[in-house]
């Protein structure tokens, strides 16, 4: 298949996403107006969704990404490359309330990656191209407790990492990961403020070596936090500064690696209203430019996001 027409195919297929199935709600008409659900592209917002309300936010991310790595070739010594990685990302999330503390969530994403690999020994560069399915998030989130004066909005979530995507390609796990998050969000009138807290891990995990072989099983385990600043510039636009860092563990020449990810971006979306008399929807776009600050993040990016 022509890559270049599946790269155009992701995008269109996104947009159409993003068109018709953005900001459906279901909820029933007496319920009492929702707290604003802030948008954001990094991180996750405190508040959930209201009950037997249904949320859909599709997204298409951009990121070019360079870095070196060792592997074990496939005469059973220890090579070192260099790589550089053009990733496209179609990701899309399923918020389901339902009480209206307690919310359902799905995401998965498609994703199509340019890999350039060069033996730092040869200089011969290597080309490959992988479109796949990632993994697949399956969660719950609970706010237990409700923004007011004194307090932030505070919700706890649990995720189960479904193996959907190919690991050999580096697309997934092997096998079954689990996640734990906290996250708060207190609105202060024109700014509003958030913070993420995460911790997970994947059980078991082996790596296939060029060679064959694989390595041992190791427990792999990654750490995150973030935090987020909106600033509401009018009735309709928001401008946002979002930082995140996470620390993860993978497998390198069958030992155990942690690799530091460091992000920072600015961005910006704009909310409107359509839809019948008395049945309107809020849809927000947005759009925001990841930048890599430690070696280990992706160099920069963009992420087009609706809510």
């Amino acid at each position: 298949m022509n890559k270049l027409f599946l790269v155009f195919r992701i995008i269109i297929m996104s947009t159409v996403l993003t068109i018709g199935l953005t900001s459906i709600t279901v909820a029933d008409e007496e319920d009492e107006e929702k707290e604003e659900q802030d948008f954001l592209f990094l991180l996750d917002e405190a508040y959930t969704q209201h009950q037997h309300e249904l949320q859909i936010t599709p997204a298409v991310e951009f990121t070019k990404a360079k870095g070196t790595e060792l592997e074990i070739d496939e005469d059973g010594g220890i090579e070192e490359k260099k790589q550089k990685k053009d990733i496209l990302r179609t990701p899309i999330e399923f918020e389901w309330g339902i009480t209206d503390r307690l919310e359902a969530e799905v995401e998965m994403s498609f994703v199509y990656e340019r890999r350039d690999s060069t033996p730092i020994n040869t200089q011969k560069r290597d080309t490959k191209h992988v479109e796949d399915f990632e993994d697949m998030d399956l969660g719950l989130r609970y706010m237990f407790v409700k923004e007011s004066e004194q307090w932030p909005a505070i919700t706890v979530g649990y995720a189960y990492e479904l193996q959907t995507g190919d690991y050999t390609e580096e697309l997934g796990a092997q096998n079954r990961g689990h996640e734990l998050s906290l996250a708060m969000s207190r609105d202060f009138g024109h700014w509003v403020g958030h913070f993420n807290l995460g911790f997970g891990v994947h059980l078991d995990e082996t790596k296939l070596n060029e060679d064959g072989t694989r390595s041992k099983k190791l427990d792999l385990r990654e750490v995150s936090y973030g935090l987020a600043f909106v600033y509401r510039a009018t009735d309709n636009t928001k401008l946002f500064f979002e930082l995140f860092h996470e620390i993860e563990e993978e497998i390198e020449v069958n030992k155990r690696k942690s690799e530091t990810e460091l992000r920072i971006l600015p961005g910006v979306s704009y909310a409107f209203e359509r839809g019948p008399k008395g049945h309107e929807h809020e849809w927000e776009f947005g759009l925001g430019f990841p930048i890599g600050v430690t070696d280990d993040a992706a160099d920069w990016g963009v992420i087009f996001k609706v809510k």
